[in-house]
């Protein structure tokens, strides 16, 4: 499973997000980004994260989902929810 349902038709996954700061400057960072019906309508600002989980079984299961940010493509966060691509976002 690579998306967690979170309520109804909404759900959400970790993805890297990128957003760049001053002229020369850009970030990556791990995010929540949350879906309506498969489509991403918003993510989560504040990227710091601890994980408290009940068990070392669900843990487990937190950081396989997000080991899996790198299959997927990069968000552009300035221009959400677009792709950020290397030739023409760098």
């Amino acid at each position: 499973m690579t998306e967690v349902r979170i309520k109804g038709k909404r759900t959400f996954n970790y993805r890297i997000g990128t957003k760049k700061y001053g002229e020369n400057d850009r970030w990556f960072d791990i995010i929540e980004v949350y879906y309506t019906d498969g489509a991403p309508t918003d993510y989560c600002p504040d990227t710091s994260f601890m994980f408290k989980c009940e068990s070392v079984e669900v843990l487990k299961d937190q950081i396989t989902r997000l080991l899996r940010v790198f299959d997927k493509p990069i968000i552009d966060l300035d221009d959400f929810p677009n792709e950020f691509t290397e030739t023409t976002n760098s």
